[in-house]
């Protein structure tokens, strides 16, 4: 399985390691939220700067060995303008492939070792939204880059809206930072991740939101129901067995 879809599925979750004999177990707390990069120079990135990385282009030798050296979760945008095959990017290293139109080619669509992502257009009518949707991707990158910092009610309605055709994990693409309060709604909307250009970046940056983030804990479940209204059939079906009983107890 993908690593990086291993991390969406337990976000918020403990990690534990080291359980063989003689090593001490340790553990570590999945983020909340995930935080990825998108790399777009050909700086060595570290380990420590982000959950995964997003490369815009091929990486060459140096690089690929950098990013495997360091364990890194690392993928590709594949589409029009970045050309790589799903084989090829697996055998380099990569961790997932994020589709950025449809001249990708389908054979990402079948490939296991892999996870695949999709950057999704907010301008797609109801019917590809469906269409998409329904193909099951591993991940969704939704379009958050009109998205006002800190947070309006319509910048959440938006978010919102989008959530809504998809049943996949959804990342954010934001052109801004978000602060705390912000990162608890992204929580409680359903956003499993956030990524961000490394060139909108400044130094501290990605350790000052990845330490706000550590501080977040998960969604909480509210398993109590709330009182609410009979609808009028559940009416309908009291008052007839309320007649029954009557009639039941007349004879």
């Amino acid at each position: 399985m993908s690593i990086l879809v291993d991390r969406l599925q337990r976000l918020g979750q403990i990690e534990r390691t080291g359980f063989g004999f003689g090593a001490s177990a340790q553990q570590k707390k999945v983020p909340t939220i995930l935080v990825g990069v998108i790399r777009v120079d050909d700086d060595t990135v570290s380990e420590d700067s982000a959950d995964f990385l997003v490369l815009d282009s091929c990486p060459d030798n140096t690089q690929i060995s950098s990013l495997n050296n360091q364990q890194s979760i690392w993928g590709m945008f594949v589409g029009s303008d970045h050309r790589i095959t799903a084989d090829q990017a697996d055998k380099i290293g990569a961790d997932f492939l994020i589709v950025t139109d449809e001249y990708a080619s389908a054979s990402i669509i079948l490939e296991n070792d892999l996870a695949n992502g999709f950057l999704i257009d907010r301008e797609l009518n109801e019917n590809r939204a469906k269409a998409i949707d329904a193909i099951g991707f591993d991940f969704l990158i939704l379009d958050g880059k009109s998205v006002e910092m800190p947070l309006t009610i319509g910048s959440v309605l938006d978010i919102q809206e989008q959530l809504t055709r998809y049943s996949a994990h959804a990342l954010l693409r934001l052109d801004q930072i978000p602060d705390a309060e912000s990162l608890e709604i992204f929580r409680d909307l359903g956003i499993s991740g956030i990524l961000l250009n490394d060139s909108e970046l400044k130094d501290g940056d990605l350790k000052s939101l990845r330490s706000t983030i550590a501080d977040i804990q998960p969604k909480k479940n509210n398993g109590n129901i709330g009182a609410s209204l009979p609808n009028s059939e559940q009416l309908a079906d009291t008052y007839d067995e309320f007649e029954e009983d009557s009639a039941h107890q007349q004879h």
